[in-house]
C-alpha cells in the first residue's frame, strides 16, 4: 500500500516570554491604478504601480466603502488571436555570499464589480505558470480574493504577470494589488528554492472567528484565515509569546483552538471544499496545549496516514512535513493519545502545493532583447518577464528553441510602427535563425556586429529609414537571404577589394587572420583567387562609360539640331545635371546587368570558407575557380542565382555612378568655359602688345 509519508519533520520549542513588537516589512507594497502612495490603518505604506510595469490601464471602482486597496485596478488587453503576458517587474535581493536562496511570499488580490462575471486567466511568476485566476465564486458573495505563492529569488529581479488564456479567458485580466515581502531564512526553510516554490492552499487559525489574522500580528502580513467551530473551539488561558518557531507564525495563533471531546477522536474537512491534484504538498500544524504548564498526547491523521503521535505542551509544537501526498478532499483526524483526561487539539495549519522551477530563459539572450527594447521607442507593450516562458506566452515576435537550453532563434517585428535604432547588442543573439524588421520607422545604420551571427539565414530590413553603409560581411554571405530595399537610404559600398580583405570580412566571428597571414595562407595560386574574373569585371566600367558616351552623342545631336531649326548660333557641348544624372544611371544599370553573373561567381570564389566555423566543419568549400564557381551556382540555383542580389547591387551602385557623371559634367563644362576665357584673355593682350 502506497504511503503518503516522505519526510516528516517535528520542531519542539521550549519557549522564552518576550514582547510582542512592531515589525517592518521588507519589501513593497502595490495599490494597482493608484496615482499616489499613501499608508492604511495599520501603518503599511503602498505604492503606485505605474514604476513596476509601463502597460495596461488604470481603472476606478465604483462600488462604495472598499478598502482603498480595492478601489482601483489595473486591467490588460486580451488579444484572443495572440496570447500575451504583462508583468510587474520587481527587484529582488540575493546575497551572493550564502548559500541559501532568499524567499519571497508573493500575493495579488483582486476585486471585480462587473459588468459581466470576472474573468479568468493564467498568473505567471519568473517564467513559471502558477496558477489560473478564477475569482467567480468570491464576486458573486461580494468578496475579494487572492493568491499567495513563496517564490525564490534567481536573479536580480522577479516578475509577476498576469496572461490571457485562449482556453477560457473571455475579458480583459486585471489585479487590484500586489504584496512582494522578503521572508526570513528560517521560514519554509526544509523547502528546496533552488527547485521549488510553495503555492498557498489553505493557511488556517482553528477555533477562531471573526477577522483575518495579519500585520502587525504577523510580521509578514499572511493572512490566517478563521476556522470556526461552534461546538470544539476554545480558548487558551495563557498566551505564547514568543516567536521561536521556525516559521515564525504570529504568537496569537495560538489563543484559539479546535479541541476534540474527551476520549473521542474529531474528524473535519481542511482545507474545506478543496478537491486537490495527487501531488506532493508542504503541512505544517501547529499545536499549544490550553492549559499553562501542561502536555498531552495524541495522534494526527492525514486521509488516514498518520501524520503525527507525540505529545504537544503549553511551550508549543509544529510538525511540518516538506513532501506529502494528498489527493482529492482531505479528512483531519485528531484522535486522543495515552493520556484520556485531556482530549486531542489543534491550533492552526498552513498547506501548500508545490511546484517545480522551470528553466528560463539564457541570461545572453535577454541582457541582448533588453538592449534592444532600450533602443526601440515603442517596443511591444508585452516585452517584459523572461522572453521565451512559459512557452505558451513568449514576447511578441520572439520565437525560441526548448531542446537543451531555452533560446531566441527568430525575431518577426514586421509592420508594428517600431521608431528607433538597431542596437549592437543583437549580436549576442548567437542562435538567431530568421530577423525581419521590414515595414517599420528604424533609423541609423546596421550594427556591424550583426553579421558575426553564423546561424542568421534570413534579415529583411527593407521600407525603414535606415542610413549608412551596409556591413561587407552582410552582403557577401551566400548562406542569407538579405533583403534591404526597396526603402532605406544606404550610403555606396567602398570599391571592391582584394581577396585578402574579401577573406578577412567574411569570416567567421573571432576567427578573422591578419593581412599577412590571410595574404600567406594556402599556395600562391590561392592569393589570386578570381584574377581572371577581376580582369573580365574591367569590362564594367568600359561599358558603362561606352553606353554614356552614346547616349550623350545622341542626346546633344538631338539637342543642337533643335537649336539649329530655331535659329541659335551656339551648340551644346555638355548635358545638363540632370540629363548627366539620368544617363549615369541608366548606363550604370545596362553594364552591371551584363556582368551581374560574373561579380556572383568573384564573390563566391574570394568569401571566406565556411569550415572556419566548427558547426559548418563537414559541409564543401566554395569552388576557387570560375568554372566551379558557375557550376555550383549553376546546379545549387539555376539561372536565377547568377542574379541573386541583383537588385541590391543596382541600388548601391546606380546612385554612385549617375553622382559621379553628373559632376564630371558639370566640370567639364567649366572647364571649358574657363579656358575659353584664359584664350580670349591671352589674344587681348597679345594685341595690345601689337600696338604698342
Amino acid at each position: 500500500m502506497e504511503t503518503p509519508f516522505r519526510f516528516l519533520f517535528l520542531l519542539l520549542f521550549s519557549l522564552l516570554p518576550s514582547a510582542l513588537s512592531q515589525f517592518n516589512i521588507s519589501g513593497v507594497l502595490i495599490d494597482c491604478g493608484v496615482n499616489t502612495s499613501y499608508t492604511d490603518n495599520q501603518g503599511l505604506r503602498w505604492l503606485p504601480d505605474s514604476q513596476f510595469i509601463t502597460s495596461g490601464v488604470s481603472k476606478n471602482v465604483s462600488t462604495p466603502g472598499l478598502f482603498t486597496t480595492f478601489s482601483t485596478l489595473r486591467s490588460f488587453p486580451y488579444n484572443a488571436t495572440r496570447p500575451r503576458k504583462f508583468c510587474y517587474t520587481l527587484s529582488s535581493y540575493r546575497d551572493l555570499n550564502s548559500s541559501r536562496v532568499k524567499r519571497y511570499l508573493i500575493r495579488t488580490s483582486y476585486f471585480f464589480d462587473g459588468p459581466g462575471l470576472p474573468p479568468v486567466f493564467d498568473l505567471i511568476v519568473d517564467g513559471n505558470l502558477w496558477t489560473m485566476v478564477n475569482t467567480t465564486a468570491d464576486y458573486l458573495a461580494g468578496s475579494a480574493s487572492y493568491y499567495e505563492v513563496v517564490f525564490p529569488a534567481r536573479g536580480k529581479t522577479i516578475n509577476v504577470c498576469l496572461a490571457g488564456n485562449p482556453n477560457y479567458t473571455k475579458g480583459d485580466p486585471f489585479i487590484s494589488s500586489l504584496e512582494f515581502i522578503m521572508l526570513d531564512d528560517s521560514v519554509y526553510n526544509a523547502t528546496d528554492f533552488g527547485k521549488k516554490a510553495m503555492g498557498l492552499i489553505a493557511r488556517s487559525k482553528f477555533g477562531a472567528s471573526g477577522e483575518t489574522e495579519r500585520y502587525p500580528n504577523d510580521r509578514y502580513n499572511r493572512y490566517w484565515q478563521p476556522f470556526p467551530d461552534q461546538i470544539h473551539a476554545k480558548t487558551s488561558t495563557h498566551n505564547i509569546t514568543s516567536s521561536a518557531f521556525w516559521n515564525l507564525p504570529p504568537l496569537d495563533v495560538f489563543n484559539t483552538a479546535i479541541v476534540a471531546d474527551k476520549g473521542n477522536p474529531l474528524a473535519f474537512q481542511w482545507p474545506q471544499q478543496v478537491s486537490l491534484q495527487r501531488s506532493t504538498y508542504y503541512v505544517a500544524l501547529y499545536f499549544a496545549d490550553t492549559l499553562p504548564k501542561s502536555s498531552r498526547n495524541l495522534s494526527v491523521y492525514i486521509n488516514g496516514y498518520q501524520f503525527y503521535d507525540g505529545a504537544v505542551t503549553s511551550d508549543g509544537v509544529v510538525v511540518f512535513s516538506p513532501e506529502w501526498i494528498l489527493s482529492g478532499l482531505t479528512t483531519l483526524t485528531l484522535a486522543p493519545g495515552s493520556n484520556l483526561n485531556l482530549p486531542p487539539l489543534i491550533n492552526a495549519g498552513e498547506v501548500f502545493g508545490l511546484l517545480d522551477l522551470q528553466n528560463l530563459t539564457i541570461t545572453r539572450d535577454v541582457t541582448s532583447l533588453l538592449a534592444i527594447k532600450q533602443q526601440i521607442s515603442n517596443p511591444p507593450e508585452d516585452w517584459s518577464g523572461d522572453p521565451c516562458m512559459p512557452p505558451e506566452y513568449p514576447w511578441t515576435g520572439v520565437t525560441c528553441t526548448y531542446v537543451s537550453r531555452i533560446r531566441v532563434v527568430a525575431l518577426n517585428l514586421a509592420s508594428m510602427g517600431l521608431t528607433g535604432t538597431i542596437s549592437p547588442s543583437i549580436a549576442n543573439l548567437t542562435a538567431l535563425v530568421n530577423m525581419d524588421l521590414q515595414d517599420n520607422h528604424l533609423t541609423g545604420s546596421i550594427p556591424q556586429s550583426l553579421g558575426n551571427i553564423s546561424t542568421l539565414s534570413e534579415l529583411f530590413l527593407q521600407n525603414n529609414n535606415l542610413t549608412g553603409q551596409v556591413p561587407s560581411s552582410l552582403l557577401n554571405n551566400s548562406k542569407l537571404n538579405l533583403r534591404l530595399h526597396p526603402g532605406n537610404n544606404f550610403s555606396p559600398d567602398p570599391p571592391p577589394l582584394d581577396n585578402a580583405s574579401s577573406k578577412m570580412q567574411t569570416s567567421a566571428f573571432g576567427k578573422s587572420k591578419g593581412l599577412w597571414a590571410t595574404l600567406t595562407e594556402g599556395s600562391l595560386a590561392d592569393a589570386f583567387d578570381a584574377l581572371p574574373i577581376s580582369i573580365l569585371l574591367t569590362t564594367n566600367p568600359a561599358i558603362q562609360y561606352t553606353v554614356f558616351d552614346q547616349l550623350k552623342l545622341r542626346l546633344l545631336h538631338g539637342q543642337n539640331q533643335k537649336a539649329q531649326s530655331s535659329g541659335a548660333v551656339s551648340k551644346a557641348v555638355a548635358l545638363s545635371a540632370f540629363s548627366a544624372f539620368v544617363l549615369g544611371a541608366i548606363s550604370k544599370t545596362v553594364a552591371t546587368i551584363l556582368t551581374y553573373p560574373a561579380i556572383r561567381c568573384k564573390v563566391m570564389i574570394q568569401s571566406a570558407d565556411p569550415d572556419q566555423d566548427e558547426e559548418t566543419q563537414d559541409k564543401p568549400k566554395h569552388p576557387k575557380t570560375f568554372f566551379g564557381a558557375f557550376k555550383a551556382i549553376w546546379s545549387n540555383e539555376g539561372l536565377p542565382g547568377f542574379f541573386k542580389g541583383l537588385q541590391a547591387q543596382i541600388l548601391k551602385t546606380v546612385l554612385s555612378s549617375a553622382l559621379l557623371l553628373m559632376i564630371k559634367e558639370k566640370i567639364a563644362k567649366f572647364t571649358w568655359v574657363a579656358l575659353m576665357a584664359v584664350r580670349q584673355h591671352l589674344v587681348t593682350i597679345k594685341k595690345r602688345v601689337k600696338s604698342v
